[in-house]
């Protein structure tokens, strides 16, 4: 037993020194591992070449809206209230000057009616204390009738000696006191009517503010694009009710941009426009070029002139923002629904109008991706 394990032992010592199949090739690697490295390497060199020939855009983010013209064709609230009624409907074609909704005014309305309550009260009074003061003044009169009658006598008397002048002083001060009362009697009735007629001018004025401040009038005419009450619903002074556009003008972009990067921003530059009822991720942004740009921050003042809304113009302020304009890039495809160039084939399936709210990318600058790296390769290697 012994001897043949020796036996075993010397022949797998035998084949170690002296290996088999030595003319045969050795497998590296399998097929599939060599297509995968070929892939890992087109990959890198496709990385490198685009990290030298491509370009990453730098851009400037942006708020604001579209409109035709010089400011946004909006017919606002001039009053607080609420909604009365909407005389128009959407794409309904208007002139200026049109009465297309009314408003109800609590506030003047109340006035209104406690004016109205006040003349009917001053005219019940003035019609139930006038007989009492005709009754008076009549008897006045009668008093006065008499003292002539006795004046007269006393001249008579006086002319035969038997009064003097003393008694015909009297008389003369009694009429005088009796014309007092009687002018004190008619002016309690004279201011009466003054009261009267100080709160019908009080009516006339209320009812023409009503008149005006609840009758909302197109200030241009065109077509209504955007109805943004609804009937009941409460608006405050400066509220837009609805939107007028005139399809005559260009639509353009009206652009806020923020005090901190406004002055990277020139004529000229290329700026991507996402409408807020578009989503940007299935049709992508309207592309259009910047036409100007404020060399100051806006003030509330003019915004408001364009954007006739207090309570917007508030909003937008708050980044202190230097107004711009761009041009939206037309486009002639019939199967372009909006008619302006997009970052995808057509854009979305509706027209874009006039006070669409929008988000802006003011594109800078474009940089290679490279120039990204390196400063950071620098940094690591303490270059």
């Amino acid at each position: 037993m012994a001897g043949a394990e020796k036996l075993l032992r010397k022949a797998a010592i035998e084949k170690l020194s002296s290996p088999e199949q030595l003319d045969m090739a050795m497998r590296v690697t399998s097929p599939m591992g060599w297509v995968a490295l070929l892939a890992i390497g087109a990959a890198l060199v496709a990385g490198i070449v685009w990290s030298i020939v491509g370009r990453i855009p730098e851009r400037v983010d942006a708020q604001g809206e579209l409109l035709r013209g010089d400011r946004v064709g909006a017919v606002t609230a001039i009053a607080n209230g609420r909604v009365k009624e909407i005389l128009v409907a959407l794409g309904d074609e208007v002139e200026a000057g049109q009465l297309v909704a009314r408003l109800a005014l609590p506030e003047i309305e109340t006035q209104i009616e406690k004016v109205e309550a006040d003349i009917v009260d001053l005219e019940a009074r003035q019609l139930a204390q006038g007989q009492e003061t005709n009754a008076v003044i009549r008897g006045y009169q009668a008093t006065l009738t008499q003292l002539y009658a006795q004046r007269r006598d006393v001249e008579k008397l006086i002319e035969k000696g038997l009064k003097t002048r003393r008694d015909l002083l009297q008389i003369d001060s009694q009429i005088a006191s009796t014309q007092a009362q009687v002018a004190q009697t008619r002016g309690g009735k004279d201011q009466r009517d003054l009261q009267i007629e100080d709160k019908r001018r009080e009516l006339v004025r209320l009812r023409e503010q009503l008149a005006a401040t609840s009758e909302l009038r197109a200030t241009a005419a065109g077509d209504v694009v955007q109805i943004q009450v609804a009937p009941g619903q409460p608006v405050q002074s400066g509220d837009s009710v609805l939107l007028v556009e005139d399809d005559s003008l260009p639509l353009r972009a009206l652009i806020l941009i923020p005090e901190s990067t406004a002055k990277r921003v020139v004529r000229g530059m290329e700026v991507r426009i996402g409408p807020s009822d578009v989503k940007s991720e299935d049709f992508g942004f309207m592309l259009g070029k910047i036409q100007s740009i404020s060399e100051r921050a806006v003030s509330p003042q003019e915004l408001e002139r364009i954007l006739s809304n207090q309570a917007k113009t508030q909003s937008y302020m708050e980044v202190k923002p230097y107004l711009a304009f761009a041009e939206l890039e037309p486009d002639s495809n019939p199967e372009n629904v909006s008619g302006f160039r997009w970052t995808s084939a057509v854009g979305p399936p509706k027209k874009i109008t006039s006070g669409t709210l929008c988000a802006y990318q003011v594109i800078v600058d474009e940089r290679r991706p490279i120039s990204y790296v390196i400063p950071m390769v620098k940094k690591t290697l303490g270059v």
